[in-house]
């Protein structure tokens, strides 16, 4: 906080320097790792809208009401006889309930 003595002030110009290239090494690699983490953050951002739309898909498929299922599948393809609908019971448990509780589907 003084001030320097003549013959300090190449140690002090060295600090200085010293300190300088310090710095000068540090701004790349800061750089760097902003860049990365921009990154990542997308990629984080990508993976929640990916997991969020197959989310909605599993939530949309457990809540449809029976009565949609039972117009889905008799809209859906027919099927001849000696064909039930077994395939309709392998969805999920619910879609089995309704494909067996429903006589017109057989």
């Amino acid at each position: 906080n003084g001030t320097a003595i003549e013959s300090e002030i190449p140690a002090i110009l060295d600090i200085i320097s010293a300190g300088q290239h310090r710095l000068d090494a540090l701004d790349p690699q800061i750089h760097t790792l902003q860049t990365t983490l921009a990154q990542l953050v997308r990629g984080r951002a990508d993976t929640v809208g990916f997991f969020r739309q197959h989310r909605a898909i599993i939530f949309a498929s457990t809540c449809t009401p029976g009565a949609a299922l039972r117009h889905l599948s008799l809209v859906g393809p027919r099927f001849g006889r000696g064909q039930p609908p077994w395939h309709l019971g392998h969805i999920c448990r619910s879609w089995r309930h309704i494909a067996r509780s429903f006589p017109a589907l057989w």
